[in-house]
Parts: C-alpha cells; sequence; structure tokens
C-alpha cells in the first residue's frame, strides 16, 4: 500500500467529500484524512528539518539490549528526496551539527508514529551539547500507528536564540529498551507562534460495513470494520488500540431499538486489561457504555457484551470508540467488528 498528500485550499466547517477515481482504472482505496497546522505570525518554523539527515548517530548506552542503530529511510511516496528515522533504537542519540536557526524558537514539532508494545517511546531533544543543562525537553512520542504523522509540540524549558545550533535527538531508555518509533519530520518551531493541531486530531476515522452473516445467526446488528489508517490499508479491523486510541465511525445506521453493545475483540495479555468507552455524536460526549477488555493474546478473539445506559432509537449515528490505560501500559486491543443488539 501507499498513500500521498496534497495541499488543499484552506476550509472549515463540516463538508461531504467525495473521492472520484478515472474510468478504467481499479484502485483499493484504505481511507483518508484532511489535516491542518493552525499557525499564526507567518512562517511557523525557526528551523524544520528531516531527522533521518543526520550527521551521526551515537550509541549512549552499552547494554546488549541495545537494539540496532538509528538508520534513515526515504519514501518517493511520501516526499521525493525526505529521509526518515526508521525504527528508532533506545540507547542512541542521532546528532545535527551546525543547523541555521532563522528566529528564536520556543517549542518542538515531531511527527512520530509506533505501535503495539512499542509504542509510547521516550524522547529527549537537546541542543548545543548532550549533557543535562543542554536539555531542552523531553516527551514520549505519541502516535498510534506505524504511520501516524499527527504533529506533537513541546515547550521548550527556555528559547534558542537565532544562530548556529548542534541538535541532539536522544531516545531514552526510561521504559528499558524494547521501545521504538518512526519519526517523520522533525522542527523548532518559532517564539510566539502557536501551533495548534485540528480539533479531535485525535480520531482515527474508520469504515465499516454490516455483516449479514453474523446478523443472519443472531440478533446482533454488526458492523464488520473494513478500512485502516495507514500503514495497513488491506488489513481488516483495527489493530492499533493503543491508550489514547479514539476510533471514530461515521453514519452507522441502528435500524433497531438497541439495549446492548456487542464487541468481537482479541487483547493483548495482561493483569487489568483496558478500559473502553462508547459514545454517540462526539469524542466528548457521555458513554453510552464501558467495559474493560479481558486479555487472552491477540489472536484469541471474545465476544463481549454490555448494557447500555438507555437505548438507542431507530436511526443513523456517529460512533467513537475511546481505548484508555496509562501511556506506558502494555495495552493493545484488536477490533473485529461492533455491532448493537436488543
Amino acid at each position: 500500500p501507499s498513500w500521498f498528500k496534497r495541499t488543499i485550499k484552506d476550509i472549515s466547517g463540516k463538508h461531504d467529500v467525495y473521492v472520484r477515481v478515472s474510468d478504467y482504472y481499479s484502485t483499493e482505496f484504505g481511507g483518508l484524512s484532511v489535516f491542518n497546522v493552525e499557525t499564526s505570525g507567518g512562517e511557523e518554523y525557526a528551523y524544520s528539518f528531516y531527522p533521518g539527515n543526520f550527521d551521526d548517530a551515537v550509541k549512549f548506552d552499552d547494554s546488549p539490549s541495545v537494539m540496532a542503530r538509528p538508520e534513515p529511510k526515504s519514501s518517493g511516496a511520501v516526499d521525493p528526496g525526505s529521509a526518515y528515522l526508521n525504527a528508532t533504537s533506545a540507547g542512541y542519540y542521532t546528532v545535527y551539527k551546525d543547523r541555521e536557526f532563522t528566529e528564536d524558537a520556543d517549542s518542538f514539532m515531531m511527527k512520530a508514529g509506533s505501535g503495539s508494545i512499542y509504542a509510547f517511546q521516550p524522547v529527549e531533544i537537546y541542543v548545543d551539547g548532550v549533557n543535562e543543562e543542554n536539555m531542552v525537553c523531553k516527551f514520549r512520542c505519541s502516535g498510534v500507528g506505524w504511520s501516524d504523522r499527527t504533529p506533537q509540540v513541546t515547550e521548550l524549558n527556555r528559547v534558542i536564540p537565532k544562530g548556529t545550533h548542534d541538535i541532539y535527538i536522544k531516545f531514552a531508555t526510561d521504559d528499558g529498551y524494547e521501545k521504538s518509533s518512526v519519526v517523520f519530520e522533525t522542527a523548532f518551531v518559532k517564539k510566539g507562534v502557536v501551533i495548534q493541531e485540528v480539533a479531535d486530531a485525535r480520531v482515527k476515522i474508520y469504515g465499516q460495513r454490516v455483516d449479514k452473516s453474523i446478523s443472519k445467526q443472531s440478533d446482533i446488528h454488526p458492523f464488520r470494520i473494513e478500512n485502516m489508517n495507514p500503514p495497513n490499508f488491506n488489513l481488516p479491523g483495527l489493530t492499533y488500540t493503543l491508550p489514547g486510541t479514539v476510533a471514530g465511525f461515521k453514519d452507522v445506521d441502528i435500524p433497531i431499538t438497541a439495549t446492548k453493545f456487542v464487541m468481537n475483540y482479541a487483547s493483548e495479555t495482561g493483569a487489568d486489561g483496558q478500559p473502553v468507552e462508547v459514545r454517540l455524536g462526539s469524542p466528548d460526549s457521555e458513554p453510552i457504555a464501558t467495559f474493560v477488555t479481558e486479555g487472552k493474546g491477540m489472536m484469541k478473539f471474545n465476544i463481549v457484551t454490555v448494557d447500555l445506559e438507555e437505548p438507542i432509537q431507530p436511526g443513523k449515528y456517529d460512533v467513537y470508540l475511546s481505548f484508555g490505560g496509562e501511556a506506558n501500559e502494555r495495552l493493545n486491543t484488536k477490533l473485529d467488528w461492533f455491532g448493537f443488539n436488543y
């Protein structure tokens, strides 16, 4: 699978979106996203760079558990000439020498994806040295899914003045050596410029279809998940429901007065399981159902049925599933289908 992005004119509000494919061509279409980075104060970056274009990668931890040296990778399908960091290893830092900042900077932006147990990798940013006093910010990669390019902005602990600086991106070992990310873009943001992600950028929208084979065998009205966000366009289901994931399903047609929510899932083995909240209309509305998954392994699917807080009348609804837990917990649920029952 591949994907591309194009710049469009500024729009806002709610719109119907149509995708037209030329005649005589066949395309398996996995999904689309419309996103924006809103800025104030003109050009937003004091210095932006592709993280794969580093001058050196230095191993700072001698433990045998440290994995392979970070390596650059390019993808012409995304941005010809770009170089991103593929599978960053805890225990290394990458070095960027003599980089020219055109303005003062007071925050740092990173677009990075990850998945499964490798997610939420701790990262430290240093300027003009890798001693403790040179660290300007520390955060965890928030990307959900290996190709997630949602901008993540962290405030610096001091202003970096205009001029030439050395930059260091350190992939820390706070959680051991298993964390890893794919880092696509990085930048220092100009002082006073506010970069704001689009509202509900945390929500990933998926497609769904009615599964008649299941409805014939029971009273459940199920919706099988048909499309995934990158990188797994052609895989059924929803795989990366890490803590903080919100999966959205638009215009779900519920033809019955439903009193129960049903979900078929497999979950990472764990003592406590993963909290799940079901909402209608908005990812911030009051939950209509809550439950906790039971971790039996990612290949062992379970069907859970929970009572709704109140009956749902027939109609079309936007359905949102929020998957909880702490960022550093090894929680992950694979969702095969969900549905509603009498």
